[in-house]
């Protein structure tokens, strides 16, 4: 990301808005995926996944996170 890192991309959601749902993924870093990962959900990510991410998943994910699967057939 340009201007901000994941984590802390996430932080800032959280101050705006703690109800927007939050879906992190990552490959690798500095912390290697699950390092960041496990900081991501203490923060507040609602969701996380490892890439390469799985569509499924990720679709599940949201539909999830977004109350239904309404629109998303």
């Amino acid at each position: 990301m340009p201007d901000m890192e994941g984590i802390e991309t996430i932080m800032a959601i959280r101050r705006l808005d703690p109800r927007v749902p939050v879906i992190a993924y990552s490959g690798g870093g500095r912390l290697g995926p699950e390092g960041y990962l496990d900081v991501a959900m203490k923060i507040g990510a609602s969701r996380t996944f490892t890439k390469p991410l799985v569509l499924a998943e990720l679709l599940g994910a949201v539909r999830e996170l977004l109350g239904g699967t309404a629109g998303w057939e």
